[in-house]
């Protein structure tokens, strides 16, 4: 028993004594403001190809605004498109998936239509092979 109690001790010391870069929950986050609300999109950082969960929290003031009617479309320059599932957390924020299949640069573009209706960019840049292109 004293052994496992060692152990972990041990394998939470060199844990706690990994570099911040060596954590892999490491986020980036952007924010917008339009119409009053406030939109703050937080993602993985670096943001890689694959399967995306992305995080936006709409705020009035100091309030989380859980009622908004949003949809959401990832683009590419060139016409490629990903479809976002959206899903509202018990948090109050809304979990955004997707497939970001390349690197490169990403808009994703969210349209509210309440309790605003606006349009909302965000850039992404996404790092990954670009070899397998449609």
């Amino acid at each position: 028993m004293l052994a496992k109690k060692q152990l972990l001790f041990g394998l939470s010391i060199a844990l706690l004594s990994l570099p911040a870069s060596a954590v892999k929950l490491q986020t980036q986050s952007q924010t917008k403001t339009v119409q009053g609300l406030t939109y703050k999109l937080t993602m993985p950082k670096p943001l890689k190809t694959g399967e995306q969960k992305l995080s936006l929290k709409i705020t009035r003031g100091s309030f989380t605004v859980r009622n908004a009617r949003i949809s959401a479309e990832a683009l590419m320059d060139d016409g490629m498109k990903s479809a976002v599932k959206i899903t509202l957390k018990p948090t109050g924020e809304y979990e955004l998936k997707t497939l970001l299949d390349m690197g490169g640069e990403w808009q994703l573009k969210i349209q509210q239509t309440a309790p605003n209706k606006s349009n909302l960019l965000f850039l992404l840049d996404v790092t990954g092979s670009s070899q397998h292109h449609h």
